[in-house]
């Protein structure tokens, strides 16, 4: 389906990567997103963590053919909206008010940390760099979380919600990398 000329049979309709389609609707719907993005799956026999596929092993096929959208050439870009989606609890382009985190939002933030700040190359010179908006927004949302790693010995830095990873917070130990991956984009 993904060559040339990227049509599907004699309907000469284009040949959309649909998980970018998906990853749009998970990140216009926060709740559907967080429980996709934290769950798994049994494939013949063996569990598929969703967001460690699509993170780390799916191939995303680039450029606007792909997506069908000029201004966004890369499925990473959907990705990072559907993780922002499920991290925050609202849609990705919401301008309303925050939503206070949930234990699972929370956990998930936690683990794109762990994640990312683990293995920062596995963003930085990559077509996955094209996260790195969605990365910074949702850094923003857990700010407080983010502030208490660096030092909260008064403890008067509280979460907004449910602290990440109860009770010692981030690891500074890739939350530093994250930070600084995430920093590259202006």
């Amino acid at each position: 389906y993904w060559g040339y000329p990227r049509t599907l049979g004699s309907t000469n309709i284009g040949a959309l990567d649909p998980m970018t389609g998906f990853m749009d609707a998970l990140g216009h719907n926060p709740d559907a997103s967080t429980e996709f993005l934290t769950s798994d799956a049994t494939i013949d026999g063996e569990k598929v963590d969703h967001l460690d596929y699509l993170l780390k092993d799916r191939h995303w096929p680039e450029g606007a053919g792909y997506t069908g959208d000029s201004g966004n050439p890369s499925g990473y870009n959907n990705l990072g909206h559907a993780m922002e989606s499920a991290t925050s609890g609202r849609p990705f382009d919401s301008d309303g008010d925050p939503v206070k985190h949930t234990a699972e939002r929370a956990a998930l933030m936690n683990e794109l940390v762990d994640t990312i700040g683990g293995d920062p190359g596995l963003i930085s010179g990559s077509p996955r760099d094209e996260m790195r908006d969605s990365l910074g927004n949702m850094t923003a949302e857990y700010m407080a979380d983010v502030q208490a790693a660096f030092g909260n010995e008064q403890g008067t830095i509280k979460p907004f919600g449910e602290p990440v990873n109860p009770p010692k917070g981030f690891e500074t130990g890739t939350l530093v990398p994250f930070l600084a991956n995430v920093g590259r984009d202006p």
